[in-house]
This record gives C-alpha cells, structure tokens and sequence, in this order.
C-alpha cells in the first residue's frame, strides 16, 4: 500500500507539480526515510501516520546531525506529500 502510494506521489510531483527530477528524488526518498522510522514505531500504512511520528523522525535527523537546510526540505516533502494525500 505504502508502495503504490509513493508510485501515484512521484507522478503527482511529476505530472502535476512539474519538479525536477532532482526535487522528486528528494522528496520520495525523504518519504521513504520517513515510513522506515514510522515503521520502527509500528505505523504500516499511510492513514496511520501521525503528526508525533513526523516530529519524532525530524527530531532524530536533528539528533543525527542533519543540516538546518535538509531538515527543512524534509518538513516540505512532509507537508506536501501529507496535504496530497488527505
């Protein structure tokens, strides 16, 4: 299900949006890392996906040394791939 929904994502950011390929790599692969640490916390699929899970991945990018920037176009492809797929 996760799979299929970065799928219909990519061509959103693709079709619809119009980014660059550079962008899309980036924020697919920013969701990604998301779902592998929501899955760390037993979240399966997209409807369980909580605003404490996304805190607690972007709080652990931090802790991990993540640069300001990345950890801002991380939030972006958050807000954006949320807001698609409400």
């Amino acid at each position: 299900m996760i799979t299929q929904c970065l799928l219909e994502y990519e061509e959103h950011l693709r079709l619809q949006r119009n980014l660059s390929e550079h962008t899309i790599r980036a924020y697919l692969g920013d969701i990604t890392a998301l779902f592998v640490h929501s899955a760390e916390l037993g979240i399966t699929s997209v409807d369980q996906l909580t605003l404490a899970a996304i805190r607690s991945w972007l709080a652990s990018q931090q802790s991990k040394g993540g640069a300001r920037t990345t950890i801002a176009r991380r939030a972006v492809a958050v807000r954006t791939f949320t807001a698609w797929a409400t």
